[in-house]
């Protein structure tokens, strides 16, 4: 009855409802016509009610829902609607699974991340690439440091490379890494790290006609995706395992890239494996470099 009082007497838009009540117009419609056949009354009639609603979720459906959160406490609704599309097939807007979500009491309430600035994006794959070096410790073995590459249009990650000292030559010899895979970026943004400002890695870079941009010193957020990224590689994977040594981290490293980029939905690509964006032609840069 709400759906009706909100579109007839209280002046919201027919889309407005659909929005707030997670319903589709055809079931508006649906409503507002035995509404005006039979009144109020007519809503409650179960005669008047279709025998198989399309809007009425599976408990199969459900159930997967609810899997889907327990095995990831940490999703938003977003992500598990996402999820459940690339998995089973089955459409469900975000707004019902965040009801339902809510209404088995496994929400989780994340405060909103503040956004100093905003953020920019690239339009083709290649176009800007970001490099960054992430370290943590390994007991018996020391600090790891991690140089990686990611792509800004797509966030698909070009390599990552793990060392046990983070020297030019480690960040040298990541990125000849990154360029054997058969593509190079027209620009390369970084820190200001002493690896990154070194001679030899400058012309590295200019030799292989990539211009160098450096990032504005304690403004991490130019780099925003790739720390993003950093952040993922250590909850989802640094903290769940005890590594035993350098060769133990490289082994998982590799398998954990393979899920980051070929299987992991990424919100900030509309929900899409990065993978799949990277390696489309439509989201290549046509266009010869100047």
């Amino acid at each position: 009855m709400n759906i009706v009082l909100d579109w007839l007497e209280r002046g919201k838009t027919e889309a407005e409802v659909c929005r707030v009540f997670g319903v589709s117009r055809r079931t508006v419609e649906r409503l507002v016509k035995v509404y005006e056949l039979s009144g109020v009354d007519g809503l409650h009639c179960k005669s008047c009610k279709p025998l198989s609603s399309s809007n009425k979720l599976r408990d199969k459906t459900v159930s997967k829902i609810i899997d889907l959160k327990q095995a990831h406490p940490a999703w938003g609704a977003r992500r598990v609607a996402a999820q459940l599309r690339e998995d089973f097939h089955a459409v469900v807007h975000w707004n019902t699974v965040h009801r339902i979500i809510k209404r088995r009491g496994l929400l989780v309430r994340v405060k909103a991340k503040h956004q100093p600035s905003r953020r920019f994006q690239r339009k083709h794959c290649d176009s800007l690439w970001q490099m960054d070096c992430f370290e943590f410790r390994i007991r018996g073995t020391g600090k790891v440091y991690v140089f990686d590459v990611i792509d800004d249009y797509s966030r698909y990650l070009v390599v990552a490379k793990a060392f046990l000292n983070k020297k030019a030559g480690k960040a040298r010899l990541t990125l000849r890494a990154a360029f054997k895979r058969g593509r190079k970026p027209r620009a390369l943004y970084v820190d200001n790290g002493t690896h990154f400002n070194a001679v030899k890695f400058k012309r590295f870079c200019k030799t292989n006609r990539v211009k160098l941009t450096f990032g504005t010193p304690y403004h991490p957020q130019g780099r925003g995706k790739i720390e993003a990224f950093h952040k993922i590689l250590h909850h989802k994977l640094i903290k769940q395992k005890q590594f035993i040594s350098l060769t133990h981290f490289r082994r998982e490293l590799s398998k954990f890239l393979t899920y980051y980029t070929k299987r992991r939905l990424h919100g900030g690509v509309g929900w899409r494996k990065p993978a799949n964006i990277y390696f489309n032609e439509k989201y290549f840069n046509k266009q010869k470099p100047t």
